[in-house]
């Protein structure tokens, strides 16, 4: 089993980013924007940080399996919470609050 990145284990770091997840649920810093955006655009605004963070947790956590097929998969599902990021930081930086 893979010990993990800086001495910490992965489970560790995949607990910290559910926590940064659980904060972008709860904290909305884009509110002007959501209330001029619709459909997907609001989705995106609203619920694309904290998706952002799932997937990075999720890939965390399969990063420990000892299963080496189990553990190839957490590249890719790190690599669609950077597309995903990409996403959010291009729908935020083209929105306008009004």
């Amino acid at each position: 089993m893979n010990s993990g990145f800086a001495g910490v284990s992965w489970t560790v770091w995949g607990i910290g980013a559910l926590v940064i997840a659980a904060i972008f649920v709860v904290v909305v810093p884009y509110r002007p924007l959501l209330e001029h955006a619709e459909g997907l655009r609001f989705f995106i605004i609203r619920w694309g940080h904290s998706l952002v963070w799932v997937l990075l947790a999720i890939s965390l956590f399969v990063r420990q399996s000892e299963s080496p097929s189990i553990a190839g998969a957490a590249n890719p599902l790190a690599a669609l919470g950077g597309i995903l990021y990409a996403v959010f930081m291009i729908t935020l930086l083209t929105s306008r609050a009004g």
